[in-house]
């Protein structure tokens, strides 16, 4: 299914993401170098925490929790770009006013392109491209059928009361043909405005490797997921669903 652009196109976040094997010998404090010449342009930085929990069962039963810094996380002057330099990876996220492909595969490139310099990670273990999508659907009306919107959507049996007041879907998918995968998932969140039900339709499309890809040949990749983000999203919303997007 051809890819459709969307003047009011319903992305609340798209996020890229290059996982790379763990690198060694490089500290923490050496991502910072990812903002030099940059500051400007992303004067934010903040550490990126991890937390790891123990529990140790015996005489006497113990928990303890440890943090770890993982990375860095970087913030644009705008707000509307997000990055993080790991140790295991690069992270970045493009939020609204989202504006087209070529705009958030850009910044990313340039900043990936920063990561490999200082990181010098020796493949990508795994490429994802994840978008998170919410529907506004008015409510003009008392009952809203779901279906009419969305085309992959939860089925109540026919014995059931029909009315949903909340719902949670998740999906896995293979695509034979391919070594990609995607997960969709579907939930009811508290609604964006008066008027409104929001519908959260998230894909998250991805490709992991046995054996770590090339850098070259994992960015190829991440045009074949951005393809395949756009057919699984076409497909799972309806004609009355694209009339809200114009």
């Amino acid at each position: 299914m051809a890819a459709r652009h969307y003047p009011n196109a319903p992305i609340t976040e798209a996020v890229l993401d290059l996982r790379v094997p763990p690198t060694g010998g490089m500290a923490v404090n050496d991502l910072l170098e990812m903002r030099a010449g940059e500051e400007a342009a992303y004067p934010t930085a903040q550490p990126l925490m991890a937390i790891m929990g123990q529990f140790v069962v015996g005489p006497v039963p113990s928990t303890s929790t440890v943090q770890q810094q993982t990375g860095v996380v970087f913030r644009r002057h705008d707000g509307r770009y997000i990055y993080q330099a790991r140790l295991d990876g690069f992270t970045i996220s493009q939020l609204p006013p989202y504006s087209e492909w070529k705009d958030f595969r850009t910044e990313a490139s340039r900043y990936w392109a920063r990561y490999q310099e200082i990181a010098k990670p020796t493949g990508v273990s795994r490429a994802g491209l994840r978008y998170v999508n919410r529907i506004d659907i008015p409510t003009e009306i008392e009952r809203i059928e779901i279906d009419e919107y969305l085309l992959t959507a939860p089925k109540i049996a026919g014995e059931l009361p029909q009315m949903m007041q909340q719902f949670f879907m998740q999906v896995a998918l293979p695509f034979p043909g391919t070594e990609c995968r995607a997960t969709i998932t579907e939930t009811i969140i508290p609604p964006s405005r008066p008027g409104v039900a929001s519908v959260v339709l998230d894909i998250d499309t991805f490709r992991e490797y046995s054996t770590p890809a090339a850098h070259d040949q994992a960015w190829k990749c991440l045009e074949e997921l951005h393809d395949l983000k756009n057919r699984v999203f076409e497909a799972c919303i309806t004609d009355k669903a694209r009339e809200l997007f114009k």
